[in-house]
This record gives structure tokens, C-alpha cells and sequence, in this order.
């Protein structure tokens, strides 16, 4: 076994040991509805992958990109066009906008807060024993 307290981006880190530790494989469900966690051995918490918290949140930001990339050139095309110039359908097209990023931003904090704070976590412990990001 690698030394557990050697920081790595890729080994499974348990929050709650504070190390690499062993972990085992669950897996819940059937089908298309299986879902795998990955639990210490120590511990039975949850153990995380810091690239696969960065890998969350970076997928989380590039949707929210795509989806208000999409809104945003459907309302210029909608704003554009000259029969449509009622102001109460250009108010929704802004409210549904509005609307939109909202609920994505509650549905992200519920997903990514999560992964968020495991790879602070994670950091913090890291560089505590001298690990350095590396500056690209």
C-alpha cells in the first residue's frame, strides 16, 4: 500500500481519516439505476477523488455555460424578430433567463457543495504536508 498520508489527485482521500485509506466498493440498485460509492475501510465514510471533485465541478460550470449559451441565443433570435415585439413576451423571454439561472444555481449548490468542500478539504490536508499546486 502507498504511504497514505502522501498527498495524490487521483487516490481516494477519506474526509474523515484525513488519508488515502483503503476503501471497498458499493454498489446499490439494478440496471440503468446502479449506483457505485466508494467507502473506507477505516471508517465506512465516503472516500472522494480530488480530480473527480475538480472533474464535478468543471462539468457543472461547462452545462451552466452550454444551457445560458443556448437561452441567450434563442432570446436574441426571439428579440430579433419584428412580430414579436410585444414587451410582456420580451419580459418572459428575460423572466424564463432569470428563472432558469436560478434554478440552476439552488440545483449546482445542492449537487456541488459537496464536492466543493471534499476538495478544500482535501487541499487543506494536502498542503499541510507540502504539496504545491501546480501553476499552469
Amino acid at each position: 500500500m502507498r504511504d497514505p498520508q502522501k498527498p495524490s489527485y487521483t487516490a481516494r482521500w477519506c474526509a474523515r481519516c484525513k488519508a488515502h485509506t483503503e476503501y471497498t466498493k458499493h454498489s446499490y440498485g439494478s440496471g440503468e439505476d446502479r449506483t457505485t460509492h466508494y467507502k473506507c475501510d477505516v471508517c465506512n465514510y465516503h472516500v472522494t477523488s480530488p480530480l473527480g471533485n475538480i472533474a464535478a465541478i468543471a462539468l457543472l460550470l461547462l452545462v451552466t455555460a452550454w444551457i445560458n449559451g443556448f437561452l441567450i441565443r434563442f432570446y436574441i433570435n426571439e428579440w430579433n424578430v419584428g412580430m414579436l415585439l410585444d414587451p410582456f413576451y420580451k419580459f418572459s423571454l428575460v423572466f424564463i433567463h432569470v428563472f432558469a439561472n436560478f434554478l440552476l444555481s439552488v440545483y449546482y449548490y445542492i449537487i456541488g457543495k459537496d464536492h466543493v468542500s471534499e476538495y478544500r478539504k482535501w487541499k487543506k490536508w494536502a498542503k499541510e504536508r507540502g504539496w504545491e499546486e501546480e501553476k499552469t
